[in-house]
């Protein structure tokens, strides 16, 4: 008896479908920024629930159950129209994909999530952790943390010390490199991205810089898990064997390892006492000063000498700053000599060359990685950014975007960080050992965490990383704001989110805070309004374009802020009533006291203060200067009075006061000075009287509050300027944010401002 076509077709559905409906509905996926929830039917993105279609929520469900094995097309059908139901099949099922793509924020040409086989169907490829009860089988092809299939070998029965295996170990390293130093080539296995994910630490807090021994049995890395607030250089076997050592032990932070070629030092960074590079031996020991004031040491591949650099981090991986070399057993430290801003140098294989990240002396534009040899002589721009750029990496360039960091150079490929879309992953570019020119395209070595820092290929071709998660929250500081004295020094959080809280703007009774947040389901920053007095949150409008820096009027009345082609002004009481004021102005900085006026960012023609009149609708330049941008503006609470601040060269900036007399701002020869410019000061803010100026500065080599007394009358400085609270921490901290949104502001009691708090573990990635 022939069984009709029909009924072959059912059947065949029904075989292709049966493991993946033995799921159970209680499951919960987390990949990148995102959570699936089975047993709700949801799919959140930082918490916030995202609107998926029903037939992508399907195709999600599937591709997340067979994730790293390929899903046909056919197995698709099957299951979205199962009942032989008649529709235009592969129309129907590409614009299903892409709706989940979109809602992803995921594309064909360079996914990170959902992987096009040509002709066949499709493959989930980022990496996923899994909440599941024990009726879940695990996927076939993915390791998941905690699963039997992830966890480390079994372990050795030898009774030995922590202390024995890392001699053992270090002993085993030291006998291989008298024969002959462990040369890496590039060995970047096929069938990338990596999908199978084991999680080596699982620290509550934040433990990250990953670097592993030449010969891959050895792990060092930076960790708070001690409880104490800052970080230690701790080091364990790769597998786990044995537990871990604690190296170091300091009140500041000791981070950012990286091990000698024998495997028997590790240098790092510390920020005890003002900073520096120190080195300790592996088997522990005391630490021992090998230069001032460095960041991101590295050893060279024969051991005999240490890169480093100095500067100033502006923003995650852009820098101002020099490049140094000293001999590994220490000595007067010799600078690569260029007129450029250095940074993040890592060695070539041959030991006579640093690619560095570098742009011409005072200028942001042409950041690039370049080649140098040691004594400054040759310098070669590899040309990579183009590459990379034109694959839709955002380049920090003109100010705006990421800068890609580059943590290993093996064989010929360079080993970076860089963002595209929501996250940060691994990747890699060609760059030639004979002309020191990059050759695209990039490749993605992985995807799918949220922000992956510090990667490092292992001889065996697997990569460590630290997998990290960035919160921006809002918090408050207790303050006598007229006298500049602190009152508490415990901080206050105000927000608690997983999305961006940021541009914080508080009345000066300190009662209303108006804020960006981007925990809404579109995932743009978008107005929120919080009254401090009853802990009521709310948003400001019910629009899906994107918002931000908001300002809110002394008095706590009015509202104004970006929107997507004008600054917009919105009663308080009122959010149904917004106004749009100013057609093609930037970020709004001020209002006036009397609420008639704002300041904002004048882009033409030059970076200048604009001021916008409400009543006569009118715009004019009320501050601009060839010496360089101008920002930040903000009126003093009797409006005779203007801080400022000025970018004076890359990295540096300074503050400056001027007198408006008539609405008119005084003439640059009028214009007092209030910080130097050795580094970078912004975000200057008045106390209420008048008679302190408080503002963010890098002084001290971190991003810390500080205050600067004026004299009542004239406005001139009064002294040096006193420190209000520092944040030196590496876990929550003002250097955790970009300098954009990274805000202050000042009420009678309080200060408000943001800070970024990061926590990870250390992860080890395959393939299959």
């Amino acid at each position: 008896m022939q069984i009709p076509a029909f009924l072959c077709e059912q059947q065949k559905c029904y075989t292709r479908l049966t493991v993946v409906q033995q799921a159970t509905t209680r499951a919960k996926y987390r990949f990148g920024v995102f959570e699936l929830d089975r047993e709700a039917a949801e799919l959140r993105k930082r918490g916030i629930r995202i609107k998926l279609q029903d037939q992508a929520y399907r195709i999600l469900c599937l591709l997340l159950d067979k994730r790293g094995e390929i899903v046909t097309r056919e197995t698709l059908r099957c299951a979205l129209w199962p009942d032989g139901t008649f529709v235009e099949f592969e129309r129907s099922l590409n614009a299903a994909v892409a709706k989940l793509r979109l809602a992803l924020g995921d594309s064909a040409e360079n996914p990170r999530f959902i992987e096009t086989i040509a002709r066949r169907g499709y493959r989930f490829i980022a990496p996923v952790e899994l909440d599941r009860d024990a009726s879940v089988p695990p996927a076939n092809s993915v390791a998941l943390p905690g699963s039997p299939a992830a966890t480390s070998p079994p372990k050795s029965d030898a009774k030995s010390s922590r202390i024995g295996w890392v001699a053992g170990s270090v002993t085993t390293i030291m006998l291989v490199a008298g024969v002959a130093l462990f040369t890496l080539r590039s060995r970047q296995p096929q069938g990338m991205p990596y999908t199978i994910m084991h999680r080596i630490t699982s620290d509550t807090g934040l433990t990250e810089d990953p670097v592993v021994s030449r010969d891959g049995a050895l792990l060092a890395y930076a960790s708070d898990r001690d409880g104490s607030g800052h970080l230690s250089i701790w080091v364990q076997q790769l597998t786990g064997d044995g537990g871990a050592i604690r190296l170091t032990k300091s009140d500041t932070d000791d981070h950012q390892p990286s091990f000698s070629p024998n495997g028997s030092q590790i240098v790092f960074r510390s920020e005890r006492d003002g900073g520096g590079i120190y080195v300790v031996p592996t088997l522990g020991g005391e630490a021992r000063l090998i230069a001032r004031n460095g960041r991101d040491p590295t050893f060279s591949p024969d051991g005999k000498w240490i890169a480093y650099w100095v500067g100033m981090e502006i923003s995650y991986s852009l820098n101002a700053g020099s490049v140094f070399v000293v001999s590994s057993s220490g000595g007067v430290p010799r600078r690569v000599p260029t007129a450029m801003e250095l940074g993040y140098p890592i060695w070539s294989p041959d030991g006579r060359h640093l690619l560095v990240l570098g742009a011409p002396l005072n200028s942001i534009s042409g950041f690039d990685w370049w080649v140098f040899t040691i004594d400054g002589k040759t310098a070669v721009r590899t040309g990579a950014f183009e590459f990379l750029k034109e694959q839709g990496l955002p380049i920090n360039d003109e100010g705006a975007g990421f800068s890609p960091r580059a943590t290993q150079w093996v064989g010929d490929d360079v080993i970076f960080s860089a963002r595209f879309g929501d996250t940060v992953n691994t990747w890699s570019i060609h760059v030639s050992r004979s002309s020191w020119r990059a050759k695209g395209p990039a490749r993605r070595l992985t995807s799918g965490h949220e922000l992956e820092a510090h990667s490092h290929l292992l001889p065996d071709g697997r990569l460590v990383f630290a997998g990290l998660h960035l919160n921006s929250n809002l918090w408050s500081l207790a303050v006598d704001s007229n006298k500049g004295k602190v009152r508490s020094s415990e901080i206050e959080r105000l927000t608690n989110r997983a999305s961006l809280e940021e541009y914080g703007s508080i009345s000066e009774d300190g009662r209303y805070l108006v804020f960006t947040s981007t925990r809404s389901a579109s995932g743009f920053g978008q107005i929120w309004l919080k009254d401090l007095s009853t802990g009521q949150e709310s948003r400001l409008e019910t629009g899906d374009e994107e918002e931000s820096h908001p300002q809110i009027s002394r008095d706590g009345s009015m509202i104004v802020y970006t929107g997507r082609s004008a600054l917009s002004v919105v009663p308080r009481t009122r959010p149904d009533a917004v106004e749009p004021a100013c057609q093609g102005c930037a970020a709004v900085w001020d209002w006036s006291p009397d609420d008639r006026t704002f300041v904002y960012n004048d882009l033409q023609p030059l970076w200048g203060i604009g001021l916008f009149d409400l009543k006569t609708k009118k715009k004019s330049t009320m501050l601009a200067s060839r010496k360089g941008a101008l920002y930040q503006a903000r009126f003093s609470s009797d409006g005779k009075w203007l801080s400022f601040g000025q970018e004076t060269n890359f990295g540096t900036s300074r503050l400056f006061i001027t007198p408006i007399r008539n609405g008119v701002a005084g003439t640059e020869s009028e214009w007092i000075p209030i910080a130097d410019a050795t580094g970078w000061c912004d975000k200057p803010r008045w106390s209420p009287d008048g008679r302190l100026i408080y503002f963010i500065s890098h002084r001290d080599g971190y991003r810390c509050l500080w205050a600067q007394h004026v004299d009542p009358d004239t406005k001139h400085p009064i002294d040096e300027p006193v420190s209000i609270m520092h944040f030196h921490s590496a876990r929550l901290s003002m250097m955790n944010l970009g300098t954009c949104p990274l805000e202050i502001d000042v009420a009678k009691d309080k200060i408000i401002l943001n800070l970024g708090e990061v926590t990870g573990n250390i992860w080890l990635a395959s393939t299959k």
